[in-house]
């Protein structure tokens, strides 16, 4: 039974896991030459990598050269490592986010049997960004919510809690509005 993943939306892959994939593919390959002009720019700054002229170049020079790096470095870091994976085991009733590059270096899991309910919200945006539908997790022992997923439109994120709800055998609400 297994499915092709689609960017953004869980989909069931077995008849025991649910899973997500966001991020990374072809945002991470435009972000490497940030990413590596950036640690150039580091390290030419910090004098590892020497320049012919460097007896020439001011100090603010070198201090500005390092800040460069840094944003260059910092934003093609973001593009490249921020790829994530979800999984929804139903057998072990347990939630597994990881992160990494091309596959997962930092994991983390939930337990799922300290939630019961699949509710969507509604976040207002503003002139940068849309609307958004968080769809989260409520937890039954006091626990903060885990957001699963956020759609851009009501109807993608009503039909992914649905889809988590009815896989794990939990009841979905609907924060959206006032009503």
């Amino acid at each position: 039974m297994k499915m092709k993943m689609t960017a953004g939306r869980y989909v069931r892959t077995s008849e025991h896991l649910l899973e997500m994939k966001s991020g990374g593919g072809c945002v991470s390959l435009f972000g490497l030459p940030f990413f590596f002009a950036g640690l150039f720019m580091i390290l030419v700054s910090t004098g590892v990598i020497p320049l012919s002229n460097g007896d020439d170049v001011p100090f603010w020079g070198m201090l500005i050269i390092a800040c460069m790096g840094l944003i260059f470095s910092a934003v093609g870091g973001a593009l490249v490592f921020t790829r994530q994976w979800h999984t929804i085991d139903q057998r072990q009733m347990r939630l597994w986010i990881s992160k990494g590059l091309m596959k997962p270096m930092h994991s983390s899991f939930y337990d799922l049997h300290d939630f019961d309910e699949v509710r969507i919200r509604y976040v207002k945006g503003d002139s940068d960004t849309a609307d958004s539908y968080p769809i989260m997790l409520i937890s039954t022992k006091g626990l903060p919510e885990l957001q699963l997923n956020s759609a851009t439109s009501y109807g993608q994120a009503r039909s992914q809690a649905i889809l988590i709800s009815e896989f794990l055998d939990f009841k979905v609400s609907d924060a959206s509005t006032d009503n």
